[in-house]
This record gives structure tokens, C-alpha cells and sequence, in this order.
């Protein structure tokens, strides 16, 4: 018979996970580090969050800068993004800079649903938005950081019912 992975907490956090078994993520999944590998026949999540941390401005110390959104992989048969419990399926957004700091928004990650050397498979539903965005800028800076990447590549259909954004 078919079997299914689920994970269901309001928080998990991985690094990989490779199952030869369905996952079923109920909760937002966050990586450990900047980096994520989803390997399923089929993959259904809630929400991936993988941004940068925002920058700080602490009493008496240096502002620190924000960093970079992380990188997500996904490789499965069949992909389905749905959000219930909030508004964006997968984010890679790059760290939001302290207001009053000289720092840049940090740099959009990248989010990959299938590769050119391993396309999902079946059809990819995007039901809620994906973002791979910059940061915000310091008040006084105009410009700031790189907006991410999002590839998706299927040998089936791609049905996207919502956003991807990719830079502000």
C-alpha cells in the first residue's frame, strides 16, 4: 500500500529530508541553516520558510547587516503548495534592514521545485504565494538588495493560482 510521512507541529525544523514514502508537512517547516533539500515521490507542505534574519541596531555595538534569503530544493513526482494557516507557501526572503542602520535589505534566496536534470515528475500546484524577495532598505538608502530566484520545472502541468514574487 501507499504510505505517507506526516509531519505536524506548528514549527519544524530540518535540514533534508528524503523519504521513498509521500510527505505531508502540516506546520510551518523552517531550515537549520540557510539551506533546505525536500526528496519525496510526493511532497505537500503548509509552508517553507527560509528567509534571512533581519539586521539589528543593539545599544553600544555596531549595526549587524541582514543576511540573504536561504536556498530550498524540492524533488518529488508530484508538488502541492497550499498555505491554510497563512498567506505565503514558501519564502526565501533576504532579512529586512534596521530602519535607522546604513545596511542594504538582504539578497532573495532561491527556491527550486524541480531541476532540469530532475523535473517533477507529475503537476506542480501552487495554491499560495512563493516569494524569493529582497529585504527592506535602511530608511535612507533607495536601493538595496538582489531579488531571489524561483524555478519551477515540471514534466507535467504547472497550475500557479497565486504570486511569485521575486523582487519588490
Amino acid at each position: 500500500g501507499a504510505y505517507t510521512v506526516k509531519l505536524e507541529a506548528p514549527i519544524i525544523s530540518a535540514v533534508s529530508i528524503n523519504a521513498t514514502a509521500s510527505i505531508d508537512i502540516k506546520g510551518i517547516l523552517k531550515p537549520v541553516t540557510n539551506l533546505l533539500h525536500l526528496s519525496a515521490p510526493s511532497v505537500k507542505t503548509e509552508g517553507i520558510v527560509a528567509n534571512g534574519q533581519n539586521g539589528s541596531l543593539l545599544p553600544l555595538l555596531p549595526a549587524t547587516a541582514p543576511t540573504a534569503g536561504g536556498t530550498v530544493f524540492i524533488q518529488s513526482d508530484s508538488f502541492d503548495a497550499d498555505s491554510p494557516a497563512g498567506a505565503t507557501a514558501i519564502s526565501a526572503d533576504g532579512g529586512n534592514a534596521a530602519l535607522t542602520s546604513l545596511h542594504q535589505g538582504g539578497d532573495g534566496g532561491t527556491i527550486h521545485i524541480g531541476s532540469d536534470a530532475k523535473p517533477i515528475a507529475g503537476d506542480v500546484m501552487i495554491k499560495k504565494a512563493i516569494s524569493a524577495s529582497s529585504g527592506a532598505n535602511a530608511t535612507i538608502l533607495q536601493h538595496g538588495g538582489k531579488g531571489g530566484t524561483v524555478c519551477v520545472v515540471s514534466g507535467g502541468r504547472i497550475d500557479v493560482r497565486a504570486g511569485i514574487k521575486v523582487s519588490e
